[in-house]
């Protein structure tokens, strides 16, 4: 089994793909979890559901491109995107006690914890 199709089966990204979005305009829907008062971006707040979906487990720069952009291949240009914009949520969500951290070197992951303790 190719790399590309392990990333696929995991529980998490199949979930994510399926994130409720408005037929009309396409914006997010609301997700449990985000605190209120914090405004993420559509794809902000893809990225911190499908974070929240991996748990401890966490998930590669590789299987989010998967996630938010199906089907597309990957370029350094689309890397360097979710690394921004994973700072963007990383800074806009640390003020409410959730942080997102990372492992760095090949297969580095990220993961997203509540400082209470519970991934909620």
């Amino acid at each position: 089994m190719s790399r590309e199709t392990k990333i696929l089966h995991r529980p998490f990204v199949s979930e994510a793909s399926k994130l409720n979005c408005c037929p009309m305009c396409g914006q997010a829907m609301p997700i449990a979890g985000v605190p209120e008062g914090v405004h993420l971006t559509p794809l902000q707040t893809r990225i911190f559901e499908i974070l929240r979906l991996a748990s401890t487990v966490g998930i590669t720069v590789d299987e989010l491109h998967a996630t938010l952009y199906p089907g597309e291949p990957v370029s350094m240009r689309k890397r360097k995107s979710i690394h921004v914009h994973i700072h963007c949520v990383r800074n806009k969500l640390e003020p409410h006690g959730w942080v997102i951290k990372s492992t760095y070197g090949p297969g580095a992951t990220y993961t997203l914890k509540h400082l209470n303790g519970a991934n909620q």
